[in-house]
C-alpha cells in the first residue's frame, strides 16, 4: 500500500541501521540480482565500508515501518571504497573533496516505488548538503537511471560509463547551488527549505 506521509531523519540506531542494511539487500540483491558478498548473502543485509562514515538516513511511515534509506558521504570525512577508485576514473572533473559529497543506496521497499518517497528521500540529501557546504554531489547510476537523476539536475561527465562488478555505472555530478539551472530544469531540488539561500 503506498503512503506519501513519511518521516525522513538520519539515524545512527542499531537496530534502525541493521533493518536498513535489509532492506538494501532486497532491494539490490533479492530484485535486482546485484553481486554481493558470501557474507552479506548469509546475513541477508548489505553493508560496506562507507557506511562507517555516511550519514544515513531513514525513512518510515507513522506506525514506525522502515520504508526507504539514502546515504551520503561528505568526503571531507573521508574517502571510503569504492569512492576512492570511481572519483580517481573521473580525473580532474572530480571537484576537491571539502565540498563534495556522494550520494548512494537511495532505496525505497516495493510497497513505495510508485509514490513520492524517492523523490522526498533525495531532497532530504541534497538538504542535508546544503547545510554542510556542499558545492556539489556525486552519483553513480546503472544506466537505466541516468535519465531521473538528470531531471533531478545530475549532469553527466566525459567519463561515459565505469565497468564495476555491479555492471556499468554512469557518474553524473550535481552543481549543488547552481540555483539558476537548477530553476530553469524543474528540479526537485527547488523543494529543499534552504534551495537559493
Amino acid at each position: 500500500m503506498q503512503n506519501n506521509n513519511f518521516t525522513i531523519r538520519k539515524t545512527t540506531d542499531p537496530n534502525q541501521l541493521q533493518a536498513i542494511y535489509q532492506l538494501r539487500f532486497a532491494g539490490l540483491i533479492t530484485e535486482m540480482g546485484l553481486a554481493c558478498s558470501e557474507h552479506a548473502r548469509a546475513e541477508s543485509a548489505l553493508r560496506d565500508e562507507a557506511d562507517d562514515t555516511g550519514h544515513i538516513f531513514a525513512a518510515t511511515t507513522p506506525d514506525g515501518t522502515l520504508v526507504g534509506t539514502a546515504r551520503a558521504n561528505l568526503l571531507r570525512e573521508g574517502v571510503p571504497s569504492p569512492f576512492d577508485s570511481l572519483l580517481r576514473v573521473l580525473g580532474d572533473e572530480a571537484p576537491p573533496t571539502k565540498a563534495l559529497s556522494v550520494t548512494s543506496r537511495l532505496i525505497v521497499s516495493s510497497s513505495q516505488r510508485h509514490s513520492t518517497l524517492a523523490a522526498r528521500l533525495a531532497v532530504a540529501v541534497y538538504q542535508h548538503g546544503l547545510e554542510n557546504d556542499i558545492h556539489h554531489d556525486a552519483i553513480f547510476v546503472q544506466p537505466l537511471h541516468v535519465d531521473l537523476y538528470c531531471r533531478m539536475g545530475y549532469r553527466t561527465l566525459s567519463v561515459l560509463a565505469i565497468p564495476h562488478p555491479q555492471g556499468t555505472l554512469i557518474p553524473l555530478l550535481l552543481a549543488a547551488r547552481d540555483w539558476d539551472y537548477l530553476t530553469r530544469i524543474g528540479s526537485i531540488f527547488r523543494r529543499a527549505p534552504s534551495f537559493g539561500l
